[in-house]
């Protein structure tokens, strides 16, 4: 066998038991690498999308590698340098997949306001940058967040209310953190994966019943703790 096979049939097999180990599957009467691309497509957004379909024809390629028939006593092909790059670029995405922070905006960019900020001067800002939704600080804390949708459900109810005077702490239960609100927002730790967060996002509508607004990123993804990072959860792909 040629030394590129012989590299690329032990790198898969050390993807497919890294896979087992991570993912607690016992069961070898089952592939992890199916599991693992199923994962995947499962989790959604382009980079695990990407890396399940690379994944499946590397699988198809190792298929056709441990049923080849040999001519002459010699095997008909050698895997490319670029099968081999991609099998390991898996398995690095496997031991140290991308986290929900680094696609976070940090706290030193975060656009966020506190209870005394006055409603149209934020929402000049946020409409000029592009934003949809902003915390709402505490010190650094994060207690509740403003939004275009909340903002709009409170004109609803009050449509007579002064917008020069108003500041964010008259909204209420509008951007304080409420059962109540429509949108939900999820506090997480600094080492949540991305593919979590996209899972979640994914599934927040049809298991809360709630759309996901975004991720508010702590140390240990406990509320009273100084607020990190954010991650609106359209920019997360």
């Amino acid at each position: 066998m040629p030394e590129a096979n012989d590299r690329f049939i032990a790198l898969y097999n050390e993807l497919d038991e890294a896979i087992r180990t991570k993912y607690s599957q016992g069961n070898t009467s089952y592939s992890a690498i199916n599991f693992y691309i199923g994962k995947l497509r499962k989790t959604g957004g382009k980079r695990a999308l990407e890396t399940a379909e690379t994944l499946d024809a590397l699988r198809e390629l190792r298929n056709s590698l441990v049923h080849m028939v040999r001519i002459g006593g010699e095997e008909p092909f050698e895997v490319s340098g670029a099968a081999l790059e991609a099998l390991g670029g898996v398995l690095s995405y496997l031991e140290d997949p991308p986290l929900l922070i680094e696609k976070a905006i940090p706290y030193e960019r975060l656009l966020y306001c506190y209870s005394d900020t006055k409603v149209l001067s934020l929402i000049r800002t946020m409409s000029a940058r592009g934003i949809s939704h902003v915390p709402l600080l505490d010190g650094k804390r994060c207690i509740g967040v403003f939004s275009e949708s909340a903002f709009c459900s409170f004109l609803s109810d009050y449509p007579d209310a002064p917008l020069e005077k108003l500041v964010i702490s008259d909204l209420g239960e509008y951007v304080y953190f409420s059962p109540d609100r429509a949108e939900r927002y999820e506090f997480v730790a600094k080492d949540y994966l991305l593919e979590d967060a996209l899972r979640v996002y994914m599934h927040s509508k049809a298991e809360t019943g709630k759309r996901l607004g975004l991720f508010l990123i702590t140390e240990s993804g406990n509320r009273k703790e100084k607020l990190l990072a954010a991650a609106a959860v359209g920019g997360l792909e």
